[in-house]
């Protein structure tokens, strides 16, 4: 814990999964990534990633990736709950999150072979 800046304690790490406002997740998330480039080379970096996917894998799966409609056009949703979406799809994608990888490979797969810009 000695690692932590002082405004992101361990108390409110672990509480990131319980949260449901895109602010408290953003300011982690700075933090967070901070953090990410201070311990990227460091023996201690897979534990650290670790802990930051089990803080992240719950609220990661509840909320999933935006829903495409049979039409095409995507489920609308508040501007915060679309931040704190996109904010949680990116900490798993970059702390290493199988199904975040996959399904953003799938969505990037699709969007070239559907030729459009």
């Amino acid at each position: 814990a000695g690692y932590l800046p002082q405004n992101v304690p361990l108390q409110i790490i672990c509480y990131l999964p319980q949260e449901r406002e895109f602010l408290p997740w953003h300011a982690a998330s700075r933090s967070l990534y901070q953090l990410d480039k201070l311990l990227d080379r460091t023996e201690d970096y897979s534990l650290f990633s670790d802990f930051v996917l089990k803080q992240v894998a719950s609220k990661y799966h509840k909320m999933g990736w935006p829903l495409a409609l049979t039409e095409g056009s995507i489920i609308q949703a508040s501007y915060q709950t679309e931040e704190l979406q996109r904010e949680v799809i990116m900490l798993a994608c970059s702390f290493g999150n199988k199904d975040c990888h996959r399904q953003a490979v799938s969505l990037i797969s699709d969007w070239i072979s559907s030729n459009k810009n």
